[in-house]
């Protein structure tokens, strides 16, 4: 009997050296530490993306399983050796799976558990773009004026339909039980172009013309809507001009963004999780408008080509905090996941407005002057704002399980902001919709004051702007 006595002390020694050598080294792996092991339905040591995944994969591994220390109905029978000496890192921060360590030394912890990357190819839809009026064609007669002109571009919203955009997403957890994350991703969108270009023959035809409200008094016309004729016939005075050439205009519109986040558990259950986001948000928005037109005389009594460019530009970085929830719902091999949240900081607007035109005589002499058609001395310049804004996203997302460690997924997105600046806003228009423009300032002239500062600029004017778009993924966890 007292030999009998003596063996069972012997083993309940080692029995519990074993466990304080487990505690020692990774206490976060104990089975009594994961918020997982005190739901009904998951084993001690699972995880909830194991359980979600595969419920074989819930199964503890058994280098850190003894006969004293088998947790449950899903443990595993341990045959290794009879001593439970615990000598490291699980090979699994995650349901027996793989964790990436800072030094890789025996013995120490490693610094994220089951890092992933994943890379997202998406089609994306841009909000349009508000732009007046900017080139009419008309018969001979009408000029191109406003109204009575067919619009050839501007005047509604601009948009380029589908975009290519692409995404990058990573992250990795802080402890084997999932209840600390964190995630950064980069997503950037294709450049949208809208572009227009027209062309008349030697004889001016078709008309093209560069519409706009006219302020100065002294303009032929006077006062009210006008416009530019770039190509077509007219005449000064008794003497017939052919005016031949071209228009090209194009907008064009920038999105990218980055982020970096920590995902905390809040709620688990067998399958589903919530989990409280948290973290920093960057993005950026630019958009642009550029409008040039060349226009060759014939006679060249007043000068043998004229050109006009105009340019609007603006630039929009958002910087701000990040706060949402992320949901995961489902068993097996398809999750379903919801991410909802909204960015909260600081707008920086840039708004730039230029413009060059110039004259070239019969002689081939060209002369620059400062200011296009409706970028002109008294609205050029670049302006700056910050402003308050927010930025809500929604994603929603189906992912399947392909391997072990390989998913796919399909999703969409929708982001919106708040405030920003966008190109065509910024030019100055009157009730009608028309630009302003008082023409005395054009090819060097000197602003007569009976016209008004016009075009003018008063301030950034804010618009919003939203994106949505579908998803293609793929998912590599390590």
């Amino acid at each position: 009997m007292t030999s009998r006595i003596a063996k069972r002390t012997v083993v309940a020694i080692v029995l519990l050296m074993g466990a304080a050598q487990i505690q020692a080294e990774d206490a976060g792996a104990l089975p009594s530490d994961s918020p997982f092991a005190q739901v009904s339905g998951f084993g001690p040591n699972a995880s909830y993306s194991g359980y979600i995944g595969d419920d074989s994969e819930l199964v503890e591994p058994p280098d850190v399983l003894s006969a004293g220390l088998s947790a449950g109905p899903r443990a595993a029978s341990y045959a290794g050796p009879t001593e439970p000496w615990y000598n490291g890192p699980p090979e699994s921060g995650k349901k027996g799976g793989k964790a990436a360590s800072g030094k890789g030394g025996q013995g120490e912890q490693p610094w994220v558990y089951s890092p992933w990357v994943s890379v997202e190819y998406m089609h994306t839809w841009l909000e349009g773009r508000h732009a007046p009026p900017l080139v009419t064609t008309s018969p001979p007669g009408v000029q191109g004026v406003l109204p009575g002109a067919n619009i050839l571009f501007g005047g509604e919203e601009l948009s380029g339909g589908l975009q290519a955009a692409g995404k990058l997403s990573f992250g990795g957890w802080f402890d084997p039980n999932e209840r600390l994350g964190a995630v950064g991703s980069f997503f950037g969108v294709q450049t949208e172009t809208v572009g227009f270009h027209a062309a008349s023959d030697d004889n001016g035809v078709p008309l093209l013309a560069r519409p706009f409200f006219e302020t100065w008094p002294g303009a032929n016309g006077g006062v009210g809507p006008a416009s530019f004729l770039a190509t077509g016939q007219t005449a000064v005075g008794q003497l017939p001009f052919t005016l031949a050439g071209d228009i090209h205009a194009v907008t064009h519109t920038d999105v990218l963004g980055a982020e970096g986040y920590l995902r905390y558990l809040l709620y688990c259950a067998p399958g589903r999780r919530v989990d409280l986001i948290g973290g920093y948000q960057f993005s950026r928005v630019d958009d642009g408008l550029q409008i040039d037109h060349r226009t060759d005389l014939t006679p060249p009594i007043f000068g043998a080509r004229l050109t006009a460019e105009d340019l609007f530009e603006t630039q929009n970085k958002f910087h701000g905090g990040t706060l949402g929830l992320l949901g995961e719902f489902g068993q097996g091999p398809i999750i379903l996941s919801v991410l909802a949240k909204v960015g909260l900081g600081n707008m920086n607007e840039v708004v730039t407005i230029a413009g060059q035109s110039a004259l070239t005589d019969a002689g081939g002499f060209t002369s620059y002057f400062n200011g296009g058609i409706l970028a002109l001395p008294t609205n050029m310049g670049t302006y700056k704002q910050d402003k308050f804004a927010f930025i809500p996203e929604a994603e929603v997302k189906l992912t399947f399980k392909l391997t072990k460690n390989l998913e796919a997924s399909v999703g969409y997105d929708f982001i919106y902001w708040s405030s920003l600046a966008l190109a065509g806003e910024q030019i100055e228009t009157n009730a009608s919709g028309l630009p302003v423009v008082n023409s005395s300032q054009w090819f060097g002239g000197a602003l007569d004051p009976a016209g008004g500062n016009h075009p003018s600029f008063d301030g950034i004017k804010d618009s919003n702007f939203w994106l949505q778009g579908l998803s293609l993924g793929l998912t590599l966890r390590m």
